[in-house]
């Protein structure tokens, strides 16, 4: 079983990583670099989740985290749709 302080620890550090990417969402040159730092706050967000599924236990974090996950990949294919689109 996984030491409660590494998974607190590692929630920590989930949330640390959150701050470069929103300062990479506020000032990104270009709109790609806004979308990357999207995703990765996205993909932190559910490592967060799936960290407090197995601290916790409950199975309403892992369902949060599936929810976050699909509508970060659903964002992304609407995105990059929509920018072809706009080559075009």
């Amino acid at each position: 079983m996984i030491s409660l302080w590494i998974l607190e620890v590692s929630i920590y550090l989930l949330g640390v990583g959150f701050f470069p990417c929103a300062y990479r969402l506020i000032r990104g040159p270009s709109i790609g670099d806004r979308l990357l730092a999207l995703d990765l706050m996205l993909i932190l967000v559910m490592g967060v989740f799936t960290l407090l599924f197995i601290q916790e236990g409950h199975l309403f974090f892992l369902e949060l985290g599936m929810i976050v996950a699909l509508t970060a990949f659903v964002s992304t294919l609407a995105f990059c749709r929509a920018v072809l689109r706009r080559g075009q």
